[in-house]
């Protein structure tokens, strides 16, 4: 098991792409591989309070090979606590222990933060999670 920090990187600008770091060093630049039991702790960086954090995670491919698509769909399990359905609140859930299945996941963060008297939304887009693919 190892342990990991994802932080996500955003700036006072309304509606600005955040950005992500983790704590090791990808091969992908927006992807990194993983193995069941890490763990993934979530924090954030930027000016105001993050007032609402959700992540919202799937499958890449059909994980296990061959699973109909309708079935990931209609049950949109993530990589995360024991299949832990979307979305995951990181307010309230900020450490992620990956459970698998193994494959390729995405995912994707929508904030909500509060600055200057005002809430600002920001985005994180599609970083990648290799869960099995590479050993530790």
């Amino acid at each position: 098991m190892a342990q990991y920090t994802l932080t996500i990187n955003y700036d006072a600008t309304p509606g600005t792409l955040a950005t992500r770091t983790f704590s090791m060093a990808p091969t992908d630049p927006l992807a990194g591989d993983f193995e069941i039991n890490d763990v993934i702790t979530v924090g954030f960086s930027g000016p105001g309070k993050v007032l609402v954090a959700m992540l919202l995670a799937g499958p890449k491919t059909p994980s296990p090979p061959n699973t109909p698509a309708v079935d990931v769909i209609k049950n949109l399990p993530t990589p995360f606590n024991g299949g832990q359905v979307n979305p995951i609140n990181l307010i309230d859930h900020p450490v992620l222990t990956i459970t698998g299945p193994i494959g390729l996941w995405g995912f994707t963060v929508a904030l909500a933060v509060w600055y200057n008297g005002n809430t600002a939304f920001h985005y994180l887009p599609d970083p990648e999670l290799h869960v099995g693919s590479t050993p530790h």
